[in-house]
């Protein structure tokens, strides 16, 4: 019984020295974090959105990153056009929060936008398919600020 106890207390000291070991090396990483709110959905009577349309949804959804903090992701229903969306927003200074919107809709109703990416200097590609037209892959185009059908089929060589 006594070595029970013993032993079941070892392991108790254990955890907690686990414990405080993981927060003290979570607390000495050698790169701060800043949390930025980027966009909000909005739930319920009275509730408001930030940077999405009211009445827009997204859930489940892998947003992707670049290098110069900016983000896009699918948006599961664009406000009243009630079509999925691609959001494209920039990360801002610390301690404020971040600006953007809704890129771009679905060509109709029926078409489903699959997760967007994102390069360094700001292009978004997603694909689109399920759609009566625009099926493919489409690309936004920072520098222009335009979106278009990409490509619709294989690409040569």
């Amino acid at each position: 019984m006594r070595t029970r106890i013993s032993a079941a207390a070892a392991l108790a000291a254990g955890v907690v020295a686990s414990s405080m070991w993981a927060t003290n090396a979570a607390a000495a990483l050698p790169f701060p974090y800043t949390v930025q709110l980027q966009a909000r959905a909005s739930v319920g009577t009275g509730a408001t959105t930030f940077n999405l349309p009211a009445g827009s949804s997204f859930s489940s959804n892998t947003p992707d990153i670049n290098n110069n903090r900016q983000v896009t992701f699918k948006v599961i229903t664009s406000g009243t056009t009630g079509r999925q969306g691609i959001w494209y927003g920039q990360a801002n200074a610390a301690n404020s929060f971040g600006s953007g919107g809704v890129l771009t809709n679905a060509t109709d109703a029926n078409a489903s936008l699959s997760d967007p990416m994102i390069n360094v200097p700001g292009d978004v590609v997603w694909p689109q398919t399920s759609g009566s037209t625009g099926n493919g892959i489409w690309k936004y185009t920072a520098a222009t600020n335009v979106s278009n059908l990409f490509s619709n089929g294989p690409l040569d060589n």
